[in-house]
């Protein structure tokens, strides 16, 4: 071999040599690039699986928020619907009271409320109940209207321009008003 046959081998060789090394530089380079790659996309998966469970444990509280309201607010409605009943009811009650406790009740009312010279409206159904020689006994000079009123029970004292309410409407809103609280504190107090 001579010497440019060498020196044309060494050249090569050292060319082979680099190669080599830049081969395996970018092979290292290409495995890291791989392996930090596969690890970013390993990073992403796992974080996107995080916020997948983080929001459905955010969506799953909200619907569970929601639906304890929605139940709180058809409970309230139903306690609602109760005490109106409870009040419906009670006028019925006092409706159907036996003549003499019903006659007691409307007395009390005349003896408090009722002036002199003062008409008494009734409702048709207490014509039986409430009649001239009743009012007679309470010395107030009462008249029994002629005409009846538009109510289920009670009296309206009527004089001249005014009139008192007494109907039993008007006593249960009244009444409502004043224990209302005190029955809702009972109905709607929730357990702890």
């Amino acid at each position: 071999m001579s010497g440019k046959d060498t020196i044309i081998e060494r050249i090569l060789s050292d060319a082979e040599t680099k190669a080599e090394e830049i081969i395996a530089d970018a092979n290292s380079r290409a495995e890291s690039i791989y392996a930090q790659a596969n690890e970013n996309v390993s990073n992403k998966h796992s974080k996107a699986k995080q916020k997948a469970a983080s929001d459905a444990t955010e969506n799953l509280r909200r619907r569970m928020s929601v639906a304890g309201l929605d139940a709180k607010k058809s409970r309230l409605y139903t306690k609602q619907k109760l005490l109106e009943q409870a009040f419906v009811d009670a006028g019925k009650a006092v409706v159907a009271m036996d003549d003499k406790t019903y006659c007691e009740l409307i007395g009390k009312l005349i003896t408090r409320y009722a002036a002199d010279g003062e008409n008494v409206i009734i409702c048709e159904n207490d014509s039986k109940r409430i009649t001239q020689t009743f009012l007679n006994k309470f010395d107030k000079n009462l008249k029994l209207a002629k005409n009846y009123g538009d109510f289920e029970g009670g009296i309206i004292l009527a004089k001249g321009e005014y009139e008192k309410n007494l109907t039993l409407d008007v006593l249960l809103d009244e009444s409502r008003e004043r224990v209302e609280n005190k029955v809702a504190t009972v109905l709607f107090k929730e357990n702890l």
